[in-house]
């Protein structure tokens, strides 16, 4: 539950209550209402994780009032019980402001039951009932003067039975629950007859007939509308001990097949949906008749629909059908659960040689009071300490100073495990130095002032090459342990010999910035699973592949963009597993002298050798190892050969490993890359959003960051950004920080103040200008850039826009609607009509909204004179793309490189028909996973290919034409919204004056207008500044300066030079294309399916390759 919340143990008036501490804030009841033959154990584990989500914000209080065969007493009886308990809970409580009730099985009804008693109306009166002695002032009315906020049921049976198939144990057989209606009192008593309906013998209707209305002082329906939400939770799979098979409102006939899942965080939830307005009883109603269940059943389901519901319908064991097979791939990261294993926590007193326990840890692990214990944390670091007992240290945790923590390389919750040391001899002598920085400007012996009173009769365990922090006087003065005899670690006892002659050592050997581990990586999940199986098992745990009978691994190949993080898992994975790190970067074997190079290379594996277990880390190996028949030099071929059988002469089980690090895996000889040299290529990739926030909270865990830095935000707005990449980021960000505080920096001073240093902390602004200021490695020679154009720059186009945002926007802002739907959203768009509409302008805006990397491609470039390399270009393209995902592709002026095939004579050897290959089969080829979206631009559609209009392709084909009037209108609106325009400029009549025109032409008059209004500016400011200079004497108080504006004048003679770019018969031309286009896909126009098809008069004899209305209607994007 939580160091802050508890569970109190005495009952308050005949319940429990769960609440955060004595002084909490919360002032929300949630009462917990149990089913029948239960009890408030039941409630446990709920009650537990309401408080813990929830820890300062609810009260739980778990009704007890009607526990095990009390809850055989009537539907009626228990709810007046509930109803008596509730007020007596709120009139303890005064600081309770809001209620909610969660209820299982029948506790549903009698939850309902009590509400019904507890409800107070609206209007604000004082109500005489003594249970309820409060005032009421809520819109829609009060239970027991709070404000309702949830009401939570959970498998109630709200319907009757007669062949309503609720009850487990009877199958649903009607028969059998028919005998079962008129003997159930026997067992259940008054609540079995209010259950099965068979409790009318007062002459009143059954009492759940009544629950579905207010009835007397009893408001069942106006109780339950006051609540905020209404949640129904089903089992409809019949197969879990949750209780009843339907629930309250919904029909047996409705209950929903379970095949399907829809979330997969709650496999067992098959159905799910959200409350719908109140229904209104639009049927006559219904009389009911004796047996006639169906309409028993609809005259329940219908009283209770008449408020909303939430619905959410279980299945257990479609769930574990679903979840299938354990995925084993990330097996080896799990944190393996072990007594030994403690949590690190801060300790109470500052010693560096003790560690304190809860006594029973102490127990478990067999350990006394004042036992030297080994620890062992991060990256193979272990130091030992005496063990102490703590009764107020939690299970199961370890508390530890600073120092410890330092030796160990492990913060505040990491996890440590402690081993006994039974073999610790006292030591003959301990060389010990001290750290430099930390005894400047100390006076006098150190041994004196320092050492000889902290070892005095302490008996302290050493290790040698821990650090300790020895306080004496005014000072701290850090001491690293140089070296023990014996070896290792000993205790200082009073006859050890300490010695501290030498230099002290230099804080910047100690702070060793290569060390690395597994907490270092980001991003990288599951293929650190693959390296830690393919590196550690081998060196650690040999004898797993020879029980099996199999040869471990030899070899691993990491590729991925520079940056990714590659030759810092090499690092990380030799510092956790401890084994010996050989760095071969690839050009340093490299000599001038004939087999000197695969002499280096000799000596390197054979220095791995003698010190087994080893990693062999060969960095940038397509280097050394390129394609043999590629090459030219002798010297390469040679190396390559060299490699080849140094990797095949490992002995299989010499603790020899070699990982291999490229950032162009198809350079690399492919006799390396089989089976027995490199046995697993490993993809470093592009971090997704989740790995780059890993990444980022990584680089960030020792930056002071101000309480504004979301870093969720910037992972989500940092895509294709690899880890180098966020690095850069962090330190730009910080850098701007720095900046801020220049003005009050003075660079000649030798320190800076250390309340400037205090002051200083990385803000969110700064990492957002950092972030404009910052682009993906990957993509630095392609100019990416996400342009600064909006949508209120683009005048008219709704529809095109409202296409755009359903094609880019929905599958980069909202990936899970296509999950859930099961499709992969539609690829690539076609923008075609006349120059100067906007098309460019439109595939800007699109990236700029959803924040997408945009790659803007220029047609002709593609093309070069080289064979083969205009493909490659293409390729590369993609590559980049792919990497920086979400990205927009913009082909401008498509029809320069996508003409159709066969078209283009005497060109080189057929360059443009290649290109176009590439581009369909890069199209084609594009992983559905990765959010790439090509957008093409053309005003030539007739001549290009049309493989790439089909769908999977260009799929969206978007005409756009010449503006109509409104949308000129709101051109010259866009155009100018930025510009000072005077009162008398008419844009209505500009924009009616402009038939024909194209976007560009109206943007080229709104420019003219602003050149002539700044050309009389300028005039104007001339003749101001002779008349001054002629008459210095004038006073100019009274002149007032005109405010500098485009006026109608302007516009006027803006428009003496305004001309068309599109003649009439180029958008005759494009209207023609446009309308093949449209009936081309006007098959299924009027198509339906059969039921509607029977009843639409007429529909058989439709001609099918007629266009629709609709279609028509289409196509005009500027309506």
């Amino acid at each position: 539950m939580g160091d802050s919340a508890r569970v109190c143990s005495e009952p308050v008036d005949g319940g429990t209550d769960i609440y955060s501490c004595p002084s909490s804030s919360a002032d929300h009841l949630v009462v917990m209402v149990h089913g029948i033959l239960g009890s408030v154990a039941d409630w446990e584990f709920g009650a537990n994780q309401f408080v813990r989500m929830l820890p300062d914000k609810v009260i739980i209080h778990c009704s007890e009032r009607n526990m095990y065969r009390l809850s055989l007493d009537g539907v009626d009886v228990m709810g007046e019980r509930l109803a008596e308990e509730v007020a007596e809970v709120v009139k303890s409580r005064p600081e309770l402001q809001k209620i909610s009730f969660v209820a299982h099985s029948i506790g549903g009804l009698v939850a309902r039951y009590a509400i019904g008693r507890l409800y107070s109306p609206p209007r604000r009166k004082t109500i005489e009932d003594p249970l309820l002695d409060v005032h009421n002032d809520s819109p829609s009315g009060t239970i027991c003067g709070l404000e309702a906020i949830n009401f939570i049921t959970v498998a109630t049976p709200h319907l009757g039975s007669r062949g309503n198939k609720q009850v487990p144990f009877l199958f649903g057989v009607t028969a059998i629950e028919k005998v079962a209606s008129h003997v159930i009192h026997w067992i259940f008593g008054r609540t079995g007859r209010h259950l099965f309906l068979t409790d009318d013998d007062e002459g009143k209707p059954p009492l759940l007939q009544r629950m579905v209305d207010d009835y007397d002082d009893l408001c069942f329906m106006s109780g339950l509308q006051a609540f905020k939400r209404r949640v129904a939770y089903a089992n409809v799979g019949y197969d879990h001990i949750v209780g009843w098979r339907t629930s309250s409102i919904r029909r047996n006939s409705e209950l929903p097949k379970w095949e399907g899942s829809l979330s997969e965080n709650y496999p067992h939830i098959v159905y799910e949906e959200q409350s719908k307005g109140s229904i209104t009883d639009e049927c006559a109603d219904l009389s009911l008749m004796d047996g006639d269940s169906d309409m028993l059943e609809e005259k329940l389901v219908r009283g209770l629909t008449r408020v909303s519901w939430e619905r959410v319908d279980v299945s257990f064991h479609g769930s574990r059908l679903r979840k299938g097979k354990k995925d084993y791939s990330t097996a080896i990261l799990e944190k393996k659960k072990a007594a030994n294993r403690l949590i690190v926590d801060e300790a109470v007193n500052d010693d560096n040689s003790v560690v304190s326990m809860n006594p029973e840890t102490m127990e478990k692990l067999q350990l006394f009071r004042g036992d030297t214990i080994l620890l062992k944390g991060k990256k193979r670091r272990d130091t030992i300490c005496i063990a102490l007992a703590d009764d107020t240290c939690d299970e199961p945790k370890i508390r530890m100073n600073k120092v410890v923590r330092s030796n160990l390389r492990v913060r505040l919750g990491d996890v440590v495990s402690v081993h006994q040391c039974q073999d610790v001899k006292y030591g003959k002598r301990v060389h010990i130095l001290p750290i430099d920085d930390t005894i400047e400007g100390v006076t006098g012996n150190l041994f004196d002032a320092y050492l000889k009173p902290y070892f005095l009769e302490a008996y302290r365990p050493v290790r040698k090459g821990d650090l300790f922090l020895v306080r004496g006087g005014m000072r701290s003065v850090e001491f690293k342990v140089i070296e023990t005899d014996p070896a290792e670690y000993c205790v200082v006892a009073p006859d050890t010999e300490i010695f501290c002659e030498g230099e002290p050592i230099k804080r910047e050997d100690e702070d060793r910035l290569d060390e690395v581990g597994y907490d270092d990586v980001g991003g990288v999940r599951k293929q650190m699973a693959q390296i830690r199986e393919l590196v550690e098992l081998p060196l650690r745990h040999p004898q797993l592949f020879k029980s099996i009978g199999v040869k471990p691994p030899k070899g691993i190949l990491l590729y991925g963009p520079p940056g990714s993080g590659k030759t810092l898992i090499a690092r990380a994975v030799a510092n956790e597993t401890g084994a010996f790190f050989f760095c071969i970067n690839g050009p340093e074997i490299m000599s001038k002298l004939a087999g000197e190079s695969e002499s280096n290379l000799r000596k390197a594996f054979e220095e791995a050798e003698k010190n087994a277990p080893s990693i062999i880390f060969i960095d940038e190996i397509d280097s050394i190892a390129p394609k043999r028949e590629k090459t030219h030099g002798e010297v390469e071929r040679r190396i390559v050969s060299q490699l080849l059988t140094l990797m095949d002469g490992l002995k299989s089980r010499s603790h020899v490993i070699v990982i291999g690090a490229t950032n162009r895996p198809n350079s690399i000889d492919p006799a390396l890359r089989r089976f027995g040299r490199f046995d697993r290529e490993i993809d470093i990739g592009v971090p997704d959003e989740v790995g780059r926030l890993e990444v980022l909270r990584i680089h960030t865990k020792n930056m002071k960051l101000a309480e504004d830095v979301d870093l969720e935000r910037i992972a989500k707005d940092t895509h294709g950004y690899v880890g180098a990449d966020l690095a850069a980021l962090c330190t730009e960000a910080a850098l701007q920080c720095i900046r801020e505080k220049m003005d009050i920096i003075d660079l000649e001073d030798e320190s800076i103040d250390a309340e400037i240093l205090n002051s200083m902390a990385v803000t969110n602004e700064h990492f957002k200008t950092a972030l404009g200021s910052s682009n993906p490695s990957a993509l630095r020679e392609t100019v990416v850039e996400v342009p600064n154009v909006s949508w209120e720059d683009i005048g008219g186009l709704d529809n095109v826009k409202r296409e755009l945002q359903e094609t880019v926007q929905y599958p980069v802002e909202h990936p899970e609607k296509f999950e859930k739907f099961g499709m992969s959203p539609s690829k690539g768009v076609l923008f075609y009509g006349p120059p100067g509409c906007g098309k460019t302008l439109l595939a800007k805006a699109i990236a700029n909204e959803c924040q997408a990397n945009f790659i803007s491609v220029k047609g002709p470039e593609l093309l070069t004179m080289w064979f083969g390399e205009s493909e490659a270009n293409v390729r590369e393209i993609f590559d980049k793309a792919r990497q920086s995902a979400p990205c927009v592709l913009f082909f401008d002026e498509l029809d320069s490189i996508a003409t159709q095939r066969g078209s283009s004579v005497g060109d080189a050897g057929g360059a443009a028909d290649r290109v176009l290959n590439q581009l369909l089969t890069e199209m084609d080829g594009m992983n559905a996973k990765k959010t790439v979206f090509i957008i093409g631009a053309t005003n030539r559609p007739d001549i290009i290919d049309p493989a790439l209009l089909r769908p999977g392709r260009l799929d969206q084909l978007i005409y756009i034409p010449l503006p109509d009037e409104a949308s000129r209108f709101q051109i010259f609106k866009a155009c100018l919204r930025k510009s000072p325009v005077s009162k008398d400029v008419d844009l209505r009549a500009l924009a009616k004056y402009t038939q024909g025109f194209s976007g560009a032409d109206i943007t080229e008059i709104c420019q003219r207008a602003c050149k002539y209004a700044i050309r009389e500016n300028i005039e104007k400011d001339i003749e101001r500044e002779r008349r001054k200079s002629e008459n210095p004497e004038a006073m100019e108080e009274d002149e007032t300066d005109e405010v500098a504006e485009i006026k109608a004048a302007h516009f006027e003679e803006s428009m003496k030079f305004a001309r068309r770019s599109v003649s009439d018969a180029d958008i005759r031309k494009y209207q023609a294309f446009a309308q093949t286009l449209q009936q081309s896909r006007g098959f299924g126009s009027e198509f339906r399916f059969s039921e509607r098809s029977e009843s639409a008069a007429g529909g058989a004899g439709a001609d099918p390759f007629a266009t629709s209305a609709g279609a028509a209607d289409d196509d005009d994007l500027y309506s």
